[in-house]
């Protein structure tokens, strides 16, 4: 659980670490850059902290996934990042928040 919902003073200044994107051509015709294969995307960082992912050409029902983790200042544990926010073409596509868990 974030313990910054809950009144917790930590100091938090660090940006998240992506250390990968990946696309996976989720049916049997699909295809990332002309293979079946899942692709490891280029990231390249924005001035603002967002990154924007390389070009890509696909075909078919296509999935994304992210490895990710976030660092408080002066812990050296790894941990979830709170929000995931997600857009294609200028056009917000998909934000995940983990307030919470079952």
């Amino acid at each position: 659980m974030n313990p910054l919902m809950f009144g917790i003073d930590i100091a938090d200044n660090r940006p998240p670490l992506v250390s990968g994107v990946y696309v996976y051509p989720l049916a049997e015709d699909a295809h990332v850059n002309g293979s079946a294969e899942r692709q490891k995307l280029r990231l390249i960082p924005q001035q603002d902290g967002s990154f924007q992912a390389e070009k890509l050409e696909a075909c078919g029902d296509i999935g994304f996934g992210i490895n990710t983790v976030d660092q408080l200042d002066a812990a050296p544990n790894q941990n979830g990042v709170f929000r995931i926010e997600t857009s294609a073409n200028g056009e917000n596509m998909l934000q995940l928040n983990f307030e919470k868990f079952s």
